[in-house]
């Protein structure tokens, strides 16, 4: 019998992720967020955008999205989606927007 490569009680997936050496960071991203919460300066902007604008966008952890259009907080909503493509999704968050 072969003995599983996995801990059973994990699901495939997560195992799969584990064995490529992922390190799921929930508890270092809510530490940090807390921590951006409690010095965080523009609470005071209105949700909806400023410029009344939502940009759709690719989704790349490179780009900061503000900054390469020369955009502050609160200056417009940005939807991130694969390949910056208009679907049915992005145009419903867009209604929302």
């Amino acid at each position: 019998m072969t003995q599983p490569t996995h801990d059973p009680g994990q699901a495939p997936a997560a195992a799969s992720l584990a064995a490529a050496g992922f390190t799921p960071m929930a508890d270092e991203m809510v530490r940090r967020n807390r921590a951006f919460a409690n010095s965080f300066a523009d609470g005071h902007i209105e949700v909806a955008p400023r410029h009344k604008l939502a940009i759709v966008a690719w989704m790349d952890s490179r780009m900061d999205i503000f900054e390469i259009l020369g955009l502050d907080h609160g200056d417009a909503h940005i939807i991130g989606n694969a390949g910056g493509v208009i679907a049915e999704d992005v145009i419903r968050s867009l209604c929302l927007s």
